[in-house]
């Protein structure tokens, strides 16, 4: 199934809403088997073909998810609870009556390269480094995002998996979703790390930008109606004295 400007991570439930009689009949038939969907997210610019989406519009790279529930709508519409369980390359894609049809491949496992690399003492102190960085830019992130609950605050200060704690942040935190992509594509922990990291720096110098530009026009205009105040004031007064 196609995701429209949402990246799924392993670990993370999203409800999604299927639509037509044929989509939701397979959906059926998949949660009385295997029970797993390809979610794959498509690509911001789609070519004018009446809404028919081909291979090349969706990233190569997708979630293999669960499906925990299926409620009907009506006939023609469905909601269902999904939960990311691990990444896959997209091989092929076809359609059928709108339903999709995906031919796919395990994504290499970030965690088996990591362990065959020779790390060092250097390394290995490098990337508790970034772990404790990336948890310190998280919470000062969420200081200023009310919405970020503190249980979600206590799970990333507990985790210490590199991966995990990737896929855990990014998915609380409101990144373009090219980014959000890019770092479900990336199978080194180190560079996932770093570039999430680098993403949280900005989102934050940005938001303190714009509380400093808020700060300023808020100024702005206090000093402005407390200059028309003054002026009216004057004004009634010289009016009053003649």
């Amino acid at each position: 199934m196609p995701l429209v400007g949402y990246v799924l991570y392993p670990g993370q439930q999203i409800y999604l809403e299927c639509h037509g009689k044929e989509q939701i009949a397979i959906l059926e038939k998949v949660m009385e088997n295997e029970n797993r969907i390809f979610l794959a997210t498509q690509k911001e610019v789609i070519g004018t073909r009446n809404g028919e989406i081909l291979q090349e519009d969706l990233f190569s790279v997708g979630i293999v998810a669960e499906i925990k529930h299926l409620q009907k709508k009506n006939q023609n519409t469905a909601k269902i609870l999904v939960e990311g369980i691990e990444r896959a390359s997209l091989i092929s894609l076809t359609s059928e009556n709108g339903v999709f049809f995906a031919d796919i491949q395990r994504y290499p496992d970030s965690k088996i390269e990591h362990k065959e690399m020779q790390e060092t003492e250097e390394d290995k102190e490098f990337e508790r480094a970034l772990v404790r960085t990336l948890k310190r830019l998280f919470t000062t992130y969420t200081r200023f995002v009310p919405q970020i609950s503190g249980n979600v605050v206590k799970t990333v200060k507990s985790l210490g998996e590199p991966d995990k704690l990737v896929d855990y942040i990014s998915s609380h935190v409101m990144l373009d979703s090219q980014v959000k992509q890019r770092l479900l594509e990336l199978t080194n922990p180190i560079d996932r790390m770093v570039m999430l990291s680098n993403s949280l720096e900005e989102e934050i110098s940005v938001i303190n930008y714009e509380i400093e530009i808020n700060e300023k026009l808020r100024s702005k205009v206090d000093k402005n109606q407390r200059e028309y105040y003054i002026r009216e004031h004057i004004h009634l007064l010289q009016n009053e004295l003649g």
